[in-house]
């Protein structure tokens, strides 16, 4: 199977609908606290559940490579077991919610049987590509929502 989906517009919200409210519930958490977050330690404090989900469901996903590999995802996978490739080294987590947000806001994902095409992109090239498993997926925005009402609701 492809890692870029290239009949990105197939259904109504991308195949997106019943986990459309959880992608758009991220999309306000990550806008409101996790853009702020400059290091992994930073996540792990406030969502550590979630950061325990992300390390043993999708962080097996991503490699990081050079800029212009990423538009050859192809090429690179058939050399790796990951499905999903960064062009930038920051710290996994927080790109990877990066990517995500821009690939929701931008309609980039696309889901297709049990997986989640993501794209991004940044001046016009490519800086993510590749697929997770949906339910891996879902599994830690769930867990990023529900430690972040939590939290919330200790606030009041």
């Amino acid at each position: 199977m492809s890692l870029i989906n290239k009949n990105r517009k197939t259904k109504i919200y991308n195949n997106f609908l019943s986990e459309f409210k959880t992608l758009a519930q991220f999309v306000f958490i990550y806008e409101k606290v996790i853009k702020l977050l400059n290091r992994e330690k930073d996540f792990k404090v406030l969502f550590k559940k979630s950061f325990v989900v992300f390390g043993k469901q999708l962080q097996s996903y991503i490699k990081y490579c050079k800029k212009e590999e990423i538009n050859k995802p192809e090429e690179i996978a058939s050399c790796t077991r990951q499905t999903f490739f960064f062009a930038k080294n920051k710290c996994k987590i927080l790109d990877f919610s990066r990517h995500l947000r821009n690939s929701f806001c931008h309609a980039f994902i696309v889901k297709s049987g049990d997986w989640c095409f993501i794209q991004d992109s940044y001046q016009g090239r490519l800086s993510c590509v590749g697929k997770v498993k949906c339910n891996e997926l879902m599994e830690f925005l769930n867990a990023v929502i529900k430690e972040y009402e939590e939290q919330s609701d200790k606030a009041k």
